[in-house]
């Protein structure tokens, strides 16, 4: 995977949870509010002349839901996340953002590195990505998303 070196780093856009794409079907997220656009491009057509935009949906995230989505959008890049950093963000403490005792035991097997309150994926952990999220991000962040 070329983009997890250090010299082919990815857009910080990500972990700030600041991402809003344009056309049918795209869902955007910017700062505190999550937006859906209609899907098939003909309602998405009629919808931008009717009312100058696509939007089927837009609606507040709550902060849990945020860090919900920084803390599985960040542990996809190779410099991972600041746990210290995300909890000062969102005002969520790290026991809570993931699950300690599942981490470790992650980490043991050689899936996820975690140093400094830096965590990433190793590039074994990488390859489950999808279940390694379900199994360390914190219940209270799980419900929310």
């Amino acid at each position: 995977m070329p983009w997890r070196r250090p010299r082919h780093r990815r857009p910080r856009c990500l972990p700030d949870t600041t991402a809003s794409w344009n056309g049918p079907g795209a869902h955007g997220r910017r700062s505190d509010t999550a937006t859906q656009r209609h899907k098939k491009p003909e309602n998405y057509l009629s919808a931008v002349a009717r009312s100058g935009h696509g939007l089927v949906e837009e609606r507040a995230l709550p902060r849990t839901e945020q860090a919900a989505e920084a803390l599985m959008m960040g542990l996809r890049l190779g410099e991972g996340i600041d746990l210290t950093a995300l909890s000062e963000r969102f005002g969520i403490a790290p026991a809570r953002l993931i699950d300690g005792d599942r981490a470790r035991m992650h980490e043991n097997l050689g899936f996820l590195s975690c140093s400094s309150d830096i965590l990433r994926l190793t590039d074994k952990g990488m390859v489950v990505l999808d279940s390694l999220l379900g199994d360390i991000v914190g219940a209270d962040l799980i419900d929310a998303a």
